[in-house]
């Protein structure tokens, strides 16, 4: 499984700028989008994948953690506070 891309014009769509433009209801659900993505991505158990990897974690494991920490990312660069 390969991790998808991390897309530029969503970044791009969704800065700063737009998300003051945002009300409080709008920024709480945005913020529960990505709290939602993030424990989606999160894996549950290591598998055995990751048990044989010498870094102890497997690269479809390790692309889930990258976008974890890209929509974590995100969520700061909008000032939007994200549940873990």
């Amino acid at each position: 499984m390969s991790a998808p891309p991390v897309y530029p014009a969503l970044r791009k769509a969704l800065c700063p700028a737009s998300a003051r433009g945002l009300d409080d209801g709008q920024r709480e659900v945005l913020g529960q989008a990505l709290a939602d993505a993030i424990a989606c991505r999160t894996p549950d158990f290591f598998c055995a994948g990751c048990e044989d990897h010498p870094a102890g974690l497997c690269d479809d494991h390790a692309a889930d953690l990258d976008l974890t920490d890209a929509y974590l990312a995100l969520g700061r660069e909008l000032g939007i506070e994200v549940a873990r």
